[in-house]
């Protein structure tokens, strides 16, 4: 059974039911449906969570992490060569997207996951033939330039 889920629809699955029930409601495996909540950034609920939660023990669910930068809010599970063709209608008007969050905060909370980043122009240690070749190279450019008159023809 071929289905298109949310983020958050997926993620409200996964944590009401054990994986094994969720992948026979969709026709796949269950580490099928575990590839997909690891692609998409969304936690599942640890060894032992159905049976604490069974015995009445206190078990508390991973809350939905954002989405990262780039990644689609949306799941499939299905054959994607045999879907459904989609028809548009050239008159109807789209609807207008709407985001959680402003360009600003996402900004923001990109440049907090990437962190610092260097760019160092020369390694600390330089290897000794390639300090020579440097020297060299130094003093190559240096010298002024010798053009040599001697292979030319005088006939132009």
């Amino acid at each position: 059974m071929a289905a298109n889920l949310t983020r958050k629809e997926f993620y409200d699955l996964l944590w009401s039911q054990p994986q094994t029930k969720l992948a026979k409601q969709f026709g796949i495996s269950d580490s099928a449906i575990g590839k997909a909540a690891r692609k998409a950034g969304i936690p599942r609920p640890g060894p032992g969570y159905w049976q604490k939660l069974k015995h009445g023990k206190k078990v508390t669910p991973v809350p939905l992490p954002q989405r990262v930068p780039g990644g689609s809010d949306w799941i499939y599970f299905g054959n994607k060569w045999h879907q459904e063709p989609v028809t548009v209608d050239e008159n109807e008007i789209p609807i207008k997207p709407t985001f959680d969050e402003t360009m600003e905060t996402v900004r923001v909370r990109v440049i907090n996951m990437v962190g610092k980043v260097t760019n160092p122009t020369f390694a600390k240690a330089t290897h000794s033939i390639v300090k020579k070749l440097l020297v060299q190279d130094e003093e190559r450019q240096k010298r002024p330039r010798q053009i040599d008159m001697s292979g030319l023809s005088r006939n132009l």
